[in-house]
């Protein structure tokens, strides 16, 4: 089978950063219709309230829009998914974390955080745009059945790629993709394979150690 084309999931986010805490905020913050599943395997469809944190302790719910409000644990929860403005916005409770030079876990951040995805196969791919000093767009990367997000890339906001961004992208590749993309990790040390964004890596997944089929 062919390999699938990117899925790249559109969303808009602004963020506001205070060391390691991300927050994104949904352009139309009013109730969404969605589904809602928990970390116990449970799962509720109806109405979310979209909010404006990752840090986000409590999620607004309702049945119907005619119901009462419930409130809901981000502890409890996995991910939500609704549609805002006509278009799916996904988004994940995991820990933040980060790869040292020699792609160890240098940090993670105990408490939970949201994060909403724009790319969805054998791995998910999430996004904020960070404003720290300048606005940088940061990537993450998250396997089933982790509860991380991995830092992969950074790059400033626009086309223009943060100073030894690129670098800093090849070096997180041997930690996220060993012994799911090999191939992949031995091209870049043999410099056959130099990525310039997160589209490149997704690409050469794709057409090279995709699990997914069409």
């Amino acid at each position: 089978n062919k390999p699938l084309k990117p899925n790249f999931i559109l969303m808009k986010t602004i963020l506001l950063i205070s060391t390691f805490l991300f927050s994104v905020l949904i352009t139309n913050a009013q109730w969404q219709k969605g589904t809602i599943s928990y970390a116990n395997g449970n799962i509720k469809e109806g109405y979310i309230k979209a909010f404006g944190k990752t840090s986000q302790k409590n999620i607004e719910y309702k049945k119907t829009l005619n119901s009462r409000k419930e409130i809901i644990k981000s502890k409890d929860l996995l991910e939500i998914v609704y549609f805002v403005d006509g278009k799916q916005v996904i988004s994940r409770n995991l820990h933040y974390t980060k790869y040292d030079k020699k792609g160890k876990i240098a940090f993670t951040d105990k408490n939970a955080n949201w994060f909403g995805v724009i790319y969805r196969g054998d791995f998910d791919i999430l996004a904020v745009q960070v404003t720290h000093g300048g606005t940088a767009d940061y990537y993450f990367i998250n396997w089933p059945g982790e509860k991380t997000a991995a830092e992969i890339f950074v790059k400033n906001a626009g086309m223009s790629i943060v100073v030894g961004g690129k670098k800093y992208l090849e070096r997180n590749i041997k930690p996220a993709f060993k012994g799911r993309c090999d191939k992949m990790i031995e091209d870049v040390e043999n410099e056959k394979f130099k990525p310039k964004d997160i589209r490149d890596v997704i690409n050469y997944y794709e057409e090279n150690c995709s699990r997914t089929e069409e």
